[in-house]
């Protein structure tokens, strides 16, 4: 019965998930962005070069963020969030040991692991209909 009445409608899936994706990126790049200092030390615990390592982790947040809401280069921008997101994984349950999540507050990786789920959910979904790749160019270019 619900697939009768929602089936026709499943092609604007990638779309919802597309907004709400490439919004909480956008936002998240945009503060890394804005404290770009604090971003680069957060990584210098991390990596050997922190500020190439924020320059990544803002492009990636940032474009990729604009990418997913406009429906262009989709499955790239997806495919780096996704490769983003695993290693952010990776550091949170194998080196910190964070819980999936917190009841007493502090850190856990579920939002990450949702973001990361939502990507690898575009990876294979693709940017749907109402994508502007898709508007443009009547394909998606990757």
């Amino acid at each position: 019965m619900l697939a009768e009445k929602f089936g026709k409608y499943s092609d604007y899936a990638s779309v919802v998930l597309r907004l709400a994706l490439g919004s909480i990126l956008f936002w998240h790049g945009q503060a890394k962005f804005m404290n770009f200092a604090g971003t680069a030390g957060f990584f210098g615990g991390m990596f050997p070069a922190p500020s190439l390592f924020a320059v990544i982790a803002v492009l990636i947040e940032l474009v990729g963020g604009a990418f997913l809401i406009l429906g262009v280069l989709t499955r790239l921008s997806a495919l780096l969030v996704a490769l983003e997101f695993a290693v952010i994984l990776f550091l949170r349950m194998l080196i910190w040991k964070n819980p999936l999540v917190a009841f007493q507050g502090g850190n856990s990786f579920e939002l990450d692991l949702l973001i990361f789920a939502a990507a690898v959910a575009l990876i294979l979904a693709g940017s749907g209909k109402l994508g502007l790749e898709r508007q443009v160019f009547r394909k998606e270019l990757i």
